[in-house]
């Protein structure tokens, strides 16, 4: 019955709270970028608001059920793929895009996001160091200086975010290739753009987009330094 949906099938995530629910007053802007009910520093109004972008980037839309004293539930509804258009979209093969030994540096401030990087990036050849904000991954680059090939970088962290790591490496290191991921990009690419990043992550993204962008930075930055 909702005005987004598409006619289909579609695979349905239920997330439910058994919190104080969402008044009325509230309820039509819950999904509005820095919209938030809660005290100065205590939220940023921007995780429903991304949660929402990725959704409909994909196709998707959501419902919102709520009461108040009887919490909240999301229903996040995502378009579905045949069985041969899921066999279709698998690489044949990311033999090409292995690593040979290179040091990435990866810095998320969600423990889950950082060892999957670092699992994937692993299993492709690739060494890794991570950091859970901008604070510890420049303390990380100090340590390691030149031998870190490669940034791969979230934006929105906390004590120090991906933009201030972005503008800090560029002054140490003017050439170090970076990749950055968000669920923001019309937010932040342009700031990024001017500080030289060229090389975006849409959230969310699959181990080969990982691969891929990792690949291209390192290569670019081989053909940089080639002689002429």
């Amino acid at each position: 019955m909702s005005p987004e949906a598409r006619p289909g099938a579609y695979v349905r995530l239920e997330v439910s709270d058994t919190g104080v629910g969402i008044a009325p007053e509230h309820i039509e802007r819950i999904f509005d970028p820095f919209y938030t009910t809660k005290a100065p520093g205590k939220g940023t109004g921007l995780g429903l608001f991304t949660v929402s972008a990725i959704v409909r980037s994909h196709g998707g839309f959501l419902v919102t059920r709520t009461a108040l004293g009887a919490g909240t539930t999301f229903l996040v509804f995502l378009p579905s793929a045949s069985e041969d258009e899921v066999r279709s979209s698998v690489p044949a093969t990311t033999v090409d895009l292995a690593g040979s030994g290179e040091l990435e540096l990866v810095v998320d401030d969600e423990a889950d996001v950082r060892a999957a990087l670092r699992s994937t990036l692993e299993r492709h050849g690739y060494r890794v160091v991570s950091a859970r904000d901008g604070v510890e991954a420049l303390a990380l680059h100090n340590h390691h200086g030149a031998a870190v090939r490669a940034v791969v970088t979230d934006v929105m962290m906390p004590t120090m975010d991906g933009t201030a790591l972005v503008a800090a490496l560029r002054r140490r290191s003017p050439s170090l290739p970076i990749a950055v991921s968000s669920g923001l990009d019309d937010a932040v690419r342009p700031r990024l753009r001017a500080l030289g990043v060229e090389r975006f992550l849409s959230k969310p993204y699959d181990s080969t987009a990982l691969l891929h962008a990792v690949r291209a930075l390192l290569d670019a930055a081989s053909l940089a330094a080639a002689p002429a």
